[in-house]
């Protein structure tokens, strides 16, 4: 009984070290809560692909069956939503992980009593860029389907690799290195009241717009592909990988980037040896 009671005391202090530990961690990197947060998110998007069959495939709203009667204006703003809701999940489950500097200087620029609502404050102006950016290239996306007229044309299925080629291309642009060093700007931010909560709001608003301009064309093709989940995941890897192991000259990623559109065009290949009218790609573009 001594024994039990011994070595339950010790499973209780280590559990108690562990706790003040990680209290401990958390304090002095909140950082890492958005880490957190972003697993929860892939965990949950991993349960929605394998317990629900469409997973993350979500249709993306169409002016052609608003024009021709078959939805109303009512089922193409739901279908906006519902895209832009999964947008906002994608822009959440990859881009927090790359928030790492932003977020410990906006933790410590400020009061502690202040910083808990500095960081969600600045979280709010990042993600509401990125929510309008989602509404505009649904929006977009709704213009190339009236434009290209049958939306499983060759050029429609097209696409998706030539977004990822262009952002393949982009990454030899003579500002591309000034751009990847922008990523770790920062900005003056008062200490308390109000003006407290409005340089967090635009410094992430910001700080949205900087990573757009690095990120906004891989996350676009991944829009076309309907978030398909597994190239979310490699894209993240890859986001992750540019942002904090390499330096800001390498092309390592566009080579990678064009390796993804010459795969997604193989894809398209093997398709049309099946059926040439259709074209049932594995990842279609638009909703069916």
């Amino acid at each position: 009984m001594k024994d039990e009671l011994s070595y339950s005391w010790i499973l209780l202090r280590e559990a108690l070290a562990f706790r003040s530990f990680s209290k401990m961690a958390m304090k002095h990197s909140p950082e890492r809560w958005l880490w957190l947060l972003s697993g929860a998110v892939w965990i949950s998007l991993l349960f929605l692909n394998w317990y629900i069959p469409e997973g993350m495939h979500m249709e993306h709203p169409s002016f052609v069956n608003v024009f021709y009667g078959s939805a109303t204006s009512t089922d193409f703003l739901e279908l906006l939503l519902k895209g832009t809701g999964a947008w906002m999940l994608m822009v959440i489950a990859m881009m927090f992980p790359l928030l790492n500097t932003q977020v410990k200087h906006t933790g410590f620029s400020v009061q502690r009593t202040q910083r808990t609502r500095a960081i969600t404050t600045f979280i709010i102006g990042y993600m509401a860029l990125w929510f309008v950016l989602g509404i505009l290239f649904s929006l977009a996306i709704a213009v190339l389907e009236l434009l290209l007229g049958n939306v499983h044309s060759l050029v429609g299925q097209l696409l998706p690799a030539g977004v990822f080629l262009l952002a393949a291309t982009l990454t030899w642009h003579p500002k591309r290195v000034e751009w990847m060093a922008a990523c770790k700007f920062t900005m003056p931010l008062h200490l308390s009241g109000w003006k407290l909560h409005k340089d967090t709001l635009l410094y992430g608003w910001r700080k949205g717009l900087v990573c757009a301009r690095i990120c906004w064309i891989p996350m676009m093709g991944l829009m076309l592909m309907h978030h398909q989940l597994l190239l979310m995941f490699m894209v993240t890897l890859l986001l992750i990988y540019e942002r904090y192991l390499i330096p800001h000259e390498s092309k390592t990623v566009g080579y990678t980037w064009a390796g993804i559109a010459v795969c997604l065009i193989g894809m398209l290949l093997l398709s049309l040896n099946g059926q040439i009218e259709g074209v049932p790609i594995c990842f279609p573009i638009y909703g069916s």
